[in-house]
């Protein structure tokens, strides 16, 4: 009886491995004719290997930032075209602390080398930021009542490193480009008074910044990242991202 049940395990193992190539070409391989045999089949790897994958990401997430005033100058108008009159003033008559805006922020790179990336990046943002009465050549500013009052637009350039880490992976980046800053506010000057002028500043901006990656799929990951603008110290932003990656684990390129 022993020797009956052993030839019928090993029947059925041998079975077993006898229909397992078959079952796995059949997921690769597909009849395209009447003629036997003649089939169209994938690329070894093609659901899995990275040598033929684009090496590009795309990210959208949530951005916080920070634009410190002092020692830009805000410029606007009053009126309408052709009878306008300008003003300025010094961002430092908006106090010490920074503007703060939220909003969201696009990204794309793609890679170079393994480990080496360059892409660009555009953002933009809103919030309200209250201010004092203050007055500057010979106009007088202050806030209005309005739930949002600051906008933010900001792009550039960036290069960065990537080190992976299993399922984490750390980057170090550098941004190069701009931000610009609107405040909305009511003006007077003379005897022109206006609600909601847009009152506006710009800046380059080159950005250091740390980042630390979670894979949640092999393709997409969720990532923080933090940076301060070198030309102005006072101005930083945070992000919260989610990124799609043309190349899963991104090559993993060393472990």
């Amino acid at each position: 009886m022993g020797t009956v049940r052993g030839a019928v395990v090993a029947a059925v193992v041998l079975a077993g491995l006898s229909v397992a190539p078959a079952a796995l070409a059949s997921h690769s391989c597909q009849e395209v004719s009447d003629i036997v045999g003649r089939q169209k089949c994938s690329h070894y790897g093609s659901l899995w290997s990275t040598e033929d994958a684009i090496p590009i990401t795309f990210g959208v997430g949530a951005r916080y930032l920070t634009f410190a005033p002092a020692g830009h100058v805000f410029r606007g108008t009053l009126g309408k075209k052709p009878d306008l009159t300008s003003f300025e003033y010094n961002g430092s008559s908006l106090g010490d602390v920074p503007l703060g805006a939220g909003g969201i922020g696009f990204r794309a790179t793609g890679y170079l080398l393994p480990g080496l990336y360059v892409g660009i990046e555009y953002g933009f943002a809103m919030g309200r930021n209250e201010r004092a009465s203050f007055s500057a050549g010979g106009a007088s500013f202050q806030s209005t009542p309005k739930l949002i009052d600051t906008a933010s637009f900001g792009g550039g350039a960036l290069a960065g490193l990537r080190l992976p880490l299993g399922l984490l992976s750390a980057r170090a980046e550098i941004s190069l480009g701009g931000e610009s800053v609107n405040l909305f506010q009511s003006v007077a000057k003379g005897a022109r008074a206006s609600d909601g002028v847009d009152v506006g500043a710009a800046a380059w901006a080159i950005v250091p910044r740390a980042a630390v990656d979670l894979w949640v799929t092999p393709w997409m990951t969720v990532s923080g990242t933090y940076g301060r603008n070198l030309l102005d110290h006072g101005s930083q932003i945070a992000s919260l991202f989610l990124t799609w990656h043309g190349r899963s684990y991104d090559g993993n390129y060393f472990f």
